[in-house]
């Protein structure tokens, strides 16, 4: 009988080592390998070919807006929640073929009906669980080669503040990798991209994807054209120059010749084609300058230029155009695109986008969020070991035409006001006299937030860092101000601000996913 006892008692009392055991301390039962290194071992994707889709078919996207002025122009570590260790498995980045369907659309009042309900906060960093193993590899050494990240967006990435101060943040820690790819030129006033000069010199013809320009664009969104022997684009480096450049040109039928060169070297490219397409000039020898012309009257197209070195660190690339959404997108050629993904190989993918989308009164949300999801599905199948960062817009505000400036308030809109608002807009609600957030903005960030969970992406709710409701106002009223008066774009304080917040929160993360590693192991 004693020994009937005893060992009832010890098999109750080993039960929970035992499940310990297969569970691990943070995962599923068997779902989750570790390599001998003691890395995880995560599921690779197959990378598709060349030919791949990646944007939804026109009948989708046309109807995604029926307003072209889409928004604000440019001005001048915590512990996993109990229940939370079972889904970590789960949450890896899925395949473009495993992403649901969404359902029909419904009223602008009740966006979140077209999704899911948000499920828990990801707090264990498994949405980005394959940029920290990356991280993680760099900073003890094991790995060699550098990590890219992708910013893409609106006018806060175009100025290079937001992003530069995050480039900045993340090279002082991990290694300066070099700058990257910029933008071609100077395509508008409002580019900026630190560490580099561009100067455009002669006649360019500048095309904009935001803007509507005709034209055959990559990854950059924007190009410059010019048939002027005469003209040339020149980019130099601060400092020390660089170890490496690159250049990226358009090719196709009626294309000249293009004269490339550094302080050191010189080549002449043809890029008359049959087909569309792209030709990459690569230089490998240290320089400070860099500066493309045609040769001869032909027209020449460079896409985008990108100088670095090859030391290991991190490249932050940062890609914004003003006035720009995620529909800016659309008008992106799509073997382009995906050509120079592939090439870059980034290890984050960052969406800035959602501030125009959400000043966009007439958007139509249910096509916006299916739009959304198979952008990030079809950037995935040509980045498969790509981790998603989606930035919810920060907080932003616009005053009517008929209100006073001086001494304006900011609240935001009620129910009410959100469901009458273009009628009150247009006969001149006095009640409607102040600063509030469009009725599409929260809206938005909301199906950012959902978007991000359905597709395994971190979601940053930027508007949460600025106090939410009316935040941009109080921003902008502070001494020193942190906003513009526009009420929309931050100042560089604003900018410098979000950034390091948003670098805490992503290396609290980083720290609690290398524990959680630790424990697995």
């Amino acid at each position: 009988m004693q020994r009937a006892l005893a060992l009832i008692v010890s098999t109750l009392l080993l039960a929970p080592l035992l499940a310990g055991c297969l569970l691990g301390e943070s995962e599923t039962p068997r779902t989750r390998r570790v390599l001998g290194d003691g890395r995880p071992a995560i599921p690779q994707q197959v990378e598709r070919g060349t030919k791949q889709n990646l944007y939804p078919p026109k009948k989708i996207t046309d109807r995604l807006t029926q307003d072209h002025t889409i928004g604000p122009s440019a001005p001048p570590a915590a512990r996993p929640a109990p229940g939370a260790r079972r889904r970590l498995a789960a949450r890896l980045p899925v395949t473009e073929d495993r992403l649901p369907q969404q359902p029909g659309p419904t009223s602008p009042l009740a966006p979140q009906a077209d999704l899911p309900p948000l499920s828990e906060p990801d707090r264990t960093g498994l949405a980005l669980g394959q940029f920290y193993q990356a991280l993680e590899g760099l900073e003890s050494g094991r790995r060699r080669h550098r990590i890219t990240i992708l910013h893409l967006g609106d006018s806060h990435i175009a100025a290079d503040r937001f992003s530069g101060d995050l480039r900045r943040l993340f090279q002082k820690r991990f290694g300066n990798a070099g700058r990257g790819m910029v933008m071609p030129g100077d395509p508008f006033g409002y580019s900026h991209s630190r560490g580099v000069r561009t100067s455009n010199e002669g006649e360019w013809k500048i095309a904009n994807s935001q803007r509507g320009h005709p034209g055959t664009y990559g990854l950059t969104g924007v190009s410059l054209t010019s048939s002027d022997p005469e003209a040339a684009l020149t980019l130099q480096r601060a400092g020390r120059g660089f170890g490496q450049a690159e250049v990226t040109l358009l090719t196709g039928p009626g294309m000249g010749r293009a004269l490339v060169e550094t302080g050191r070297e010189r080549n002449t490219v043809n890029l008359k084609a049959a087909r569309t397409g792209l030709r990459r000039v690569v230089f490998k020898r240290p320089s400070r300058l860099l500066r493309v012309r045609p040769a001869g009257e032909d027209p020449v197209t460079l896409l985008s230029w990108a100088v670095g070195n090859n030391q290991p660190g991190i490249r932050y690339i940062n890609l914004g155009i003003p006035g720009a959404s995620l529909l800016t997108t659309r008008k992106w050629n799509r073997a382009l695109v995906a050509n120079q993904i592939r090439h870059l190989k980034p290890d984050l993918i960052i969406l800035g986008y959602g501030t125009n989308e959400g000043f966009n009164d007439k958007l139509d949300l249910a096509a916006y969020q299916r739009y959304y999801q198979q952008f990030v599905a079809r950037l995935r199948g040509a980045a498969p070991r790509a981790s998603f960062l989606i930035i919810g817009p920060p907080d932003g505000a616009r005053l009517p035409r008929f209100a006073d400036r001086q001494g304006a308030g900011c609240k935001p809109l009620s129910r009410r006001e959100i469901s009458t608002y273009a009628a009150d807009i247009s006969a001149g609600d006095e009640r409607l006299a102040r600063w509030h957030a469009p009725p599409k903005l929260d809206a938005v960030r909301n199906s950012l937030k959902r978007i991000a969970s359905r597709v395994r992406a971190k979601f940053w709710d930027w508007s949460k860092v600025m106090g939410k409701n009316c935040g941009i106002h109080r921003w902008a009223n502070a001494s020193p101000k942190k906003a513009v008066r526009d009420h929309v774009h931050l100042t560089s304080l604003g900018a410098k601000t979000s950034a390091q917040l948003l670098f805490k929160d992503l290396m609290n993360q980083y720290v609690s996913h290398k524990r959680l590693v630790r424990r697995s192991q």
